[in-house]
């Protein structure tokens, strides 16, 4: 929002054939991890690679049990799947985030869509 009185709107840059090569990019990329990390389906929106993440990794986690003895070994074995799956997502996915996207910028005095 960029006042009380006034939104803008923030279009996505690249055209069609941007939004369709990550459209393919992302489902290949879920495709390949249901392969690697078997599950039914996973479905996170395109781009969304934290989310993705986080999926795959609340299938595969162990539960840390409370016992001491125990607890360090398992959070050790978690940090290393979530640093696999991390790798694997980052290798097999290009595509930046779309916080990393660039912005484009409305002049003052200038309108966003025609009347």
């Amino acid at each position: 929002m960029a006042s009380n009185t006034r939104f803008e709107i923030i279009l996505p840059t690249g055209g069609q054939h941007q939004v369709d090569a990550q459209e393919r990019a992302w489902r290949a990329l879920v495709s390949e991890i249901e392969s690697e990390y078997k599950i039914h389906t996973y479905v996170v929106p395109v781009g969304r690679k934290i989310e993705l993440l986080a999926d795959v990794y609340s299938q595969y986690a162990e539960e840390v049990p409370n016992d001491p003895a125990k607890r360090e070994e398992v959070e050790k074995k978690n940090k290393e799947l979530l640093t696999a799956i991390q790798k694997f997502i980052n290798d097999n996915y290009k595509f930046p985030s779309p916080k990393h996207l660039p912005r484009t910028r409305k002049r003052p005095g200038t309108r966003c869509l025609p009347r």
